[in-house]
């Protein structure tokens, strides 16, 4: 990921550094100071593995587990995006990136997989009830 903000060549993007030290992680810091703006780490992690082994545990013939892992992934992609914005163009990119991390990422970490649960639920209630004809 670092390397693919690295190549933002915008005036703007000069007051910016971008750190990938940390293996699947970068960290945005301005040119002129230490303290950072904004970091990201790939969009695997403790969460994912919570809700994907409780997916697989719930329902192993389902693919579930593959639907949560494609969102993390299509929403890193959006957070990347977002910070690529807030580098070379503008600082509403920062703030989308906070709230796509903060509000979006993490608090439908766990509630994608009771979503799933609850579907699945609803499903197996209405194949297993009788149909009525009149």
């Amino acid at each position: 990921m670092a390397p693919l903000l690295a190549e933002v060549d915008t005036p703007r993007a000069q007051q910016y550094v971008v750190s990938g030290a940390p293996a699947r992680a970068l960290e945005i810091r301005p040119a002129t100071g230490s303290t950072p703006v904004a970091g990201m780490a790939a969009p695997t992690g403790l969460l994912f593995v919570i809700g994907s082994v409780f997916l697989l545990a719930l329902y192993p013939t389902r693919p579930y587990w593959v639907y949560l892992g494609l969102y993390r992934w299509l929403l890193g992609g959006l957070m990347l995006g977002a910070l690529a914005i807030g580098i070379g163009w503008a600082e509403w990119g920062f703030t989308l990136f906070d709230l796509l991390e903060t509000d979006i990422y993490r608090g439908t970490s766990l509630g994608l997989p009771l979503l799933f649960s609850w579907l699945e639920s609803r499903s197996e209630n209405t194949e297993s009830e009788p149909a009525t004809s009149s």
